[in-house]
């Protein structure tokens, strides 16, 4: 049972409040499932769209030290980067 907080006061939905109330959630709950759903097949298509871990792992060794000697990203960094941006893009979450 669903309650307001009137003045400190515990006070029930009256059985309008209460079918508003389920209907908002029924609809709430139903547009959260397709999102989700979406979201899922979403990260599929990114994940297919991304570099391997190993090419991630040596792109920010790379990056790493080129910062530390004062250098500018390596165009392989900048690239996977920009692939990423692109992949994200390409494939929106709701």
């Amino acid at each position: 049972m669903r309650t307001h907080n009137i003045d400190g006061q515990s006070v029930a939905f009256t059985a309008e409040e209460e079918a508003a109330a389920d209907a908002a959630d029924a609809v709430y709950n139903s547009q959260d499932e397709v999102n989700k759903r979406h979201n899922a097949k979403v990260d599929r298509k990114r994940v297919s769209g991304y570099a391997t871990d190993g090419d991630n792992f040596d792109a920010i060794w790379k990056a790493i030290d080129a910062l530390r000697q004062g250098n500018d990203l390596p165009t392989e960094v900048t690239d996977i980067l920009a692939s990423r941006s692109t992949n994200k893009a390409n494939n929106p979450k709701r």
